[in-house]
Parts: C-alpha cells; sequence; structure tokens
C-alpha cells in the first residue's frame, strides 16, 4: 500500500503538500478529459488543460524529489508522444476535445495540437534527476518504482532529437551555439519587460509606425498606478506578443525566416540551455554513447565562453551586469533571468561577485526573489497591477528554484571562492528557501506567483494550486544534489 506524502511530515504540520496538490490537478484533468488516469500533469486545477514543457518538468522534479519516480517518469515520457519528425518538441501540448477560442492558438500551423515554439529546454537535467534519484534512493512506495536504466533507454533518442534539433535549426551561426527565440513564451517569461522593444518593433512592421507610435509601453512612476494605465500598459503588451505570433506565422514558423528579422538572445532561455547540454553529456556516456557526450560537452563550453559576451562590465555604475540581446542591442533590463548565469559553475570570479551584488541591490524586497529588480523602477509592479502580466515584479518560485541550484553550484566550487563571497551566497540561498516556504504559509495555497512586498498570492482565480507555486516547497536538499559534475 502506498503511503503518500510521508516524506517531511513535519514541515507540511497545517502546510499544503505539494504531492496533494499535483495529485489535485491530475485528478482535475483526469476529470475534464472523462478519462481514469490524466496522461500528463497539467500546470493547475483551473483552466489550463495543455501540456507545458516547463510546468510538466517542474511538477516532474517535485514528483522525484519526493519519490514518486513512476508519476515523475509518465510526465517526462508524455513529451515523446508529439515530438515533430524534426525532432522538435512544441512547448505547449492541447488536449484532444478541448478547443479555446485564442488568438494566439490560431496564429499556429497546427492549432488543435499544439504551437510552434517550444519553451525552455529543460528536459534533459530533469530526466538526469530522476535517473539519479531512482538509481540511488528508493521511491515512496514499490507502486512508484522504476527500472531506471530502461526508462533512460527510453527516453533518450526523444531528448536527443530534441536538442539536436535546437543546434541544427536554432543556432546563431555555425560557429555560435547561442539560441534565439522565435517567442518571449519560449523563455517562459513572456511579459518580461527585455521583451519590450522587441514587442514594439514587432508592431511597427506588422501594423506601421503609426501603430507602434500608439501601442507603446508607458513607464510606471512609482509600485502604484492608476487602472486605466495599467490597463493600456496590459493591452499594449498582449498586443505586442500577438504581433510576434503573427509574424511567425506569416514565416511558417520556419526559424530561419523568423531569423531574417529578429534575433532575441535570451540569457535565461541559453544559459539553461548549457546545464542541459551538460545534463545530455552525462545522459549520453550513461548509454554508451561517448561520441554524443564529447559533442553535448563541447557545445556546453563553446556556448558558455559565448554568452559572457551578454556581461557587460560597465553596467550598473561600474558594477557589471548580464542582459539578453535583441538584434545586437543589448535590452538594459535587470530581470529574474539575469541571474541564470550562476548556473555556470566556471563563471569567473567578477561575473560572479557582479550577480551577487546585483541580488543584494536589486532582488532583495521582503520576499526575494522578484521577477525584476526593485531599482528598476519604471517596470517594477510588485503589486501585478498590470493584470496578466506576470514577470514584471511578482515573485516566481520556480525561477527562485533555479537561482538557488546556481548559488548551490557556486557554493560547490571549493578553494576558488572568496570566504566573503561564500558568506554572501550562503545568506542568499537560505534567505531565498525561508522566503518560499513563508509566502505558502501567508497564502495557505501555491500560488502561481507572489507580492515580493507582501507576500500575498496571485492570480489564483485562474491558476490555483500552480505548480510553479509548489515549486516554493522543493526540499533544499534536493537542490543541492547537483546532477551535473563539478564546476560544470
Amino acid at each position: 500500500m502506498e503511503l503518500p506524502y510521508n516524506l517531511d511530515a513535519a514541515r507540511y504540520a497545517g502546510r499544503p503538500h505539494p504531492m496533494a496538490q499535483l495529485d489535485a490537478s491530475e485528478a482535475a484533468l483526469a476529470a475534464r478529459l472523462g478519462v481514469d488516469q490524466a496522461p500528463y500533469h497539467p500546470p493547475a486545477e483551473k483552466f489550463y488543460h495543455s501540456n507545458y514543457i516547463m510546468d510538466g518538468c517542474v511538477a516532474a522534479d517535485l514528483r522525484t524529489a519526493y519519490g514518486y519516480y513512476r508519476k515523475s517518469a509518465t510526465q517526462l515520457l508524455s513529451f515523446c508522444d508529439y515530438q515533430r519528425a524534426d525532432g522538435f518538441i512544441t512547448g505547449v501540448k492541447h488536449p484532444p476535445k478541448r478547443f479555446t477560442i485564442n488568438p494566439e492558438r490560431l496564429l499556429s500551423t497546427s492549432p488543435f495540437e499544439g504551437n510552434d515554439y517550444t519553451q525552455t529546454p529543460i528536459i534533459a537535467y530533469s530526466v538526469l534527476k530522476l535517473h539519479d534519484r531512482a538509481s540511488s534512493r528508493p521511491p515512496v512506495s514499490p507502486a512508484q518504482a522504476i527500472d531506471p536504466d530502461k526508462f533512460l533507454a527510453q527516453i533518450y533518442p526523444v531528448v536527443q532529437g530534441y536538442y539536436d534539433h535546437l543546434m541544427e535549426h536554432r543556432q546563431v551561426a555555425e560557429d555560435d551555439p547561442r539560441v534565439f527565440l522565435l517567442h518571449p513564451h519560449e523563455a517562459n517569461r513572456d511579459s518580461g519587460p527585455e521583451y519590450d522593444e522587441w514587442k514594439t518593433e514587432e508592431l511597427q512592421r506588422q501594423f506601421g509606425k503609426l501603430a507602434a507610435s500608439l501601442l507603446r509601453r508607458k513607464p510606471r512612476r512609482g509600485e502604484h498606478m492608476g487602472s486605466l494605465f495599467n490597463k493600456r500598459n496590459r493591452a499594449i503588451d498582449y498586443a505586442g506578443a500577438l504581433a510576434i505570433n503573427l509574424a511567425g506565422y506569416k514565416a511558417g514558423w520556419k526559424p530561419e525566416r523568423v531569423h531574417e528579422n529578429t534575433e532575441f538572445i535570451d540569457v535565461w532561455f541559453n544559459y539553461l540551455l548549457r546545464e542541459n547540454y551538460l545534463a545530455m553529456s552525462e545522459l549520453s556516456s550513461r548509454v554508451g554513447r561517448e561520441e554524443d557526450a564529447d559533442r553535448y560537452r563541447q557545445t556546453a563550453g563553446r556556448l558558455g565562453e559565448a554568452m559572457l559576451r551578454h556581461y557587460l562590465p560597465e553596467a550598473r555604475g561600474g558594477k557589471g551586469a548580464f542582459y539578453s540581446i535583441y538584434n545586437g542591442k543589448p535590452q538594459l533590463r535587470d530581470t529574474i533571468g539575469n541571474l541564470t548565469p550562476l548556473l555556470d559553475g566556471s563563471l569567473p570570479a567578477s561575473q560572479l561577485h557582479s550577480l551577487v551584488t546585483l541580488i543584494n541591490e536589486g532582488f532583495s524586497p521582503d520576499y526575494p526573489l522578484p521577477s525584476v529588480a526593485t531599482d528598476n523602477r519604471d517596470v517594477y509592479d510588485p503589486h501585478y497591477e498590470e493584470y496578466d502580466r506576470h514577470w514584471r515584479g511578482p515573485k516566481w518560485p520556480v525561477a527562485d528554484v533555479i537561482v538557488m541550484r546556481g548559488i548551490s553550484r557556486q557554493l560547490s566550487r571549493d578553494g576558488v571562492l572568496l570566504p566573503a563571497i561564500r558568506q554572501e551566497l550562503t545568506g542568499q540561498l537560505q534567505g531565498i528557501h525561508e522566503s518560499n516556504l513563508a509566502v505558502v504559509d501567508i497564502t495557505g495555497d501555491y500560488a502561481e506567483h507572489h507580492n515580493p512586498v507582501t507576500g500575498i498570492g496571485q492570480r489564483m482565480h485562474r491558476t490555483r494550486g500552480h505548480v510553479f507555486g509548489a515549486a516554493a516547497h522543493t526540499p533544499i536538499e534536493y537542490i543541492r544534489e547537483d546532477a551535473l559534475p563539478r564546476a560544470a
């Protein structure tokens, strides 16, 4: 008999438990589809029924952390079912019998099936974590046991095809392994301020200069703005996203055609891709494909070197920072995505020092981490007043977990860190972890994101019990168990 949620019982006394929430969301999806067992994990109990790469991997990681290996494997293997012939895996796969009128879906080549762009490519690292845990620790019950090697043999060709697709079709150039975006949605922070210029220029390309001049965001003058101001900015941001959808649709969503006019190289997407190339190297070794292991390792190394171009030492008054680049221009917005270079275990000391300083100066409100630095005041919206524009201030637990993993990876660099930097990083790791636990206590449930000033959950009317919120309860010991070799 399975003993549900039997890990860390004291921690969850009086608190929601992530496994209970995932079970509830899966049961809700099964009921909507009229099946006994949900085929994958949906983002939340309400409204969103599709299978998302990011949401699904977060759910798989939580299942893995708590010993629910079979459920984790089911989620990861669900991505295999809709891989296209060229290796591409859509970021969002729509469920059957659940079509909704959505302009973004209509501007795709297969509106009843899925999007023509991917999401943050984090599948390989989730596969590696599951293989590690299932190989070394018992499951929560016999019913949740898997054969980790059989699982890896089954999923490896799929993930290999996916990452090879990115190498072959999405690199900036043959000698530049950085990957460009087709749409901001691919980086899972689609309303982030680093994409504002892209949206404005695409509005002009699609609808003319007059439309672009009329549909231009206004800068915020404080944390609280009037209702009309917020509604206008919200509408303009969505219009810009749809303009990018329209451009992709006109190009048949062919990467080479999109790339003719647009080259957005996202810091978040590429540093997580680098981490997953390293995960693919390790997975390749485990299935006896050493040539592939070398190829992924070398690509990860070249990608890390190329991404150092995104570091501007003169930024922030000479303290330095990383920025995404749009059509050759750094997008000077300090966002949660620009903290992901922490995932690089060989990051130079000067860049590491800049990131530690940036967290202290811009990402340390009462409940860190906000999705935008608090000193970027013209775009900082912690109270979620620009409704449905999520990544312009609110705290996003799934990003917190990624940054915590990066901090933990830096702390593993024995003999490299100065004592003062080690102390700063240790305090930041603990502070983020405690903040994640606190916001769930304050809210009494899992929210998609939280107010970094008050800790209160946001957007819960549509996304009750969101898996992104459940990520706040990712055990810190699981985060510290790095699946990659040291200094990777």
